[in-house]
């Protein structure tokens, strides 16, 4: 009986490695997928940075040219 309890008591051991395994892939997973979006948010947001600059210096270009007599 001491081996076959030995033998259970491994056999738990490794299903629950087994558990934590697949736990632990679940999270770097979703880890690596929210870096991802993460970095697409911020590609966005340069984006935007780089159309406000643009609109910014036009709207300059224009007032410019209205208050030149």
């Amino acid at each position: 009986t001491t081996v076959a309890s030995i033998d259970a008591r491994l056999d738990a051991m490794e299903m629950a490695s087994m558990d934590d395994d697949t736990r632990l892939r679940a999270v770097e997973n979703g880890q690596s997928n929210m870096s991802a979006r993460l970095e697409a948010i911020g590609e966005s947001i340069n984006e935007l940075k780089t159309y406000q600059r643009e609109t910014n210096t036009l709207l300059r270009e224009y007032f410019r040219q209205r208050n030149t007599p």
